[in-house]
């Protein structure tokens, strides 16, 4: 039995020790205690996507128990993400940016400086894939980290090059065997175009086929040999096939990610960048393609390459917590992380060992062939500097008067040339 002084001293413990809760002088029980910090996270992906990064998000905060990630979908986050810093309302972290846009962000003092973090942490650059790694520096520092990518090639249907008389399983190795092999598989009836063989879509990649450059590291070359040369030679599909029925031919095909994609339909006999997601792709929307992929030829016959591409994780300038910011970026771009993005939404990764792993190669058997050029490093190189969106888009401008026959490319090209 408690006697009634008890009781007082039981009630009078009871208070003390609520007090001591409330101004938090003991720890409060885990079952009722909040993370210590969340973070805010912009990516840009929809769809099945979204849920598929908010699984992956939610397992981060289950082995973090005192970080709590909010993904947030933000598409075109370029010019939210500076309007965000300059109003003091950027997120702690963000993959919404594409890595060729992180020297621009980094000069404009946008971007947070990484190196220190990734040292203290042991990141290793052998890890991945060495031009990868290296697009995430700017002027040697690190301010971007990822987690998966995309290596393309050309994609062609085995059984129109079988219908054409070519090997399906000897794909062209140089530009002159290229524009062979296109120019069997082309269908045209009067002005209008039944089946595009082939015809190039990018001067860059263009330029690199021709062993050029458009940007050589330090400034624009628009007016190399190589680049000139790439460009006419892009020129002479127009010039061949009329610059109006292909540009009609391109308005009467539909959604790229849908059974209307030329190169799904037929209609397409090759098609430059395909990644991936092409095994995806043909389960959904083309069970019954029957297609290979090659890398992109050279004129002279020497080693081809693949395009890459991929968005990076980066702390914007003005990120509140920006320690626990680089804890999500290292695991997302860790073994565990990259595994679990690249496998849950059909990307390859950016670390090598996983690109080569039985799982990923079981998952994407395209990345079998693109294997031997990541080892090699034998990638393109994407122009990458501050002001690389407004040249992108001036470059796209002025290639097509070159295309349509306005102007000569050594014209367009030298007057961009200008410019920079």
């Amino acid at each position: 039995m408690v006697s009634k002084t008890g009781n007082k001293r039981a009630t009078w413990l009871v208070l003390v020790m609520v007090v001591l809760l409330l101004v938090g002088v003991l720890p409060v029980p885990a079952a009722y205690a909040k993370k210590e910090v969340q973070i805010t996270y912009w990516h840009g992906w929809g769809g099945d996507e979204k849920k598929v990064v908010e699984d992956i998000v939610a397992k981060f905060n289950a082995e973090h128990p005192n970080i709590e990630v909010v993904p947030v979908t933000v598409f075109g986050s370029y010019d939210k993400l500076l309007t965000a810093i300059a109003a003091g309302t950027a997120p702690d972290v963000t993959s919404s940016v594409w890595w060729y846009q992180v020297p621009d962000l980094a000069s404009r003092g946008a971007l947070t400086d990484l190196t220190s973090f990734a040292r203290s942490s042991g990141v290793k650059a052998s890890d991945y894939v060495r031009p990868v790694w290296e697009s995430w520096h700017y002027k040697g520092k690190l301010y971007a980290m990822g987690s998966i990518a995309n290596y393309s090639m050309i994609a062609y249907n085995k059984d129109l090059f079988k219908q054409a008389g070519l090997d399906p399983e000897k794909a062209p190795k140089t530009v002159a065997e290229l524009d062979s092999y296109a120019s069997k598989l082309w269908q045209v009836e009067g002005n209008r175009i039944l089946r595009v063989g082939y015809y190039p879509s990018d001067l860059n990649t263009a330029s690199q086929m021709f062993r050029g450059k458009i940007f050589d590291g330090q400034k624009v070359t628009v007016t190399s040999p190589q680049v000139i040369q790439a460009a006419n030679w892009m020129r002479s599909y127009y010039d061949k096939y009329g610059y109006q029925a292909i540009q009609a031919f391109i308005a009467s095909q539909g959604n790229y990610a849908s059974a209307a994609n030329p190169f799904l339909s037929g209609q397409m006999a090759m098609q430059d960048n395909w990644g991936e997601w092409i095994v995806n792709f043909k389960k959904w929307y083309a069970p019954n393609l029957n297609y290979g992929r090659f890398p992109y030829p050279t004129v002279d016959g020497s080693p081809g390459f693949a395009n890459w591409g991929s968005s990076v994780w980066v702390l914007p300038t003005g990120s509140k917590h920006p320690k626990e910011a680089w804890e999500f970026i290292r695991w997302i771009s860790s073994k565990e992380g990259s595994k679990l993005l690249a496998l849950g939404i059909t990307n390859a990764s950016v670390r090598l060992d996983l690109n080569a792993s039985p799982e990923f190669l079981k998952a994407m058997p395209t990345l079998s062939a693109a294997l031997p050029l990541l080892r090699e490093g034998r990638l393109s190189v994407y122009p990458a500097f501050p002001g690389v969106d407004e040249f992108l888009q001036k470059l796209g401008n002025i290639m097509d008067t070159v295309y349509s026959g306005q102007t000569t490319a050594e014209k367009a090209l030298a007057d961009l040339q200008k410019q920079y």
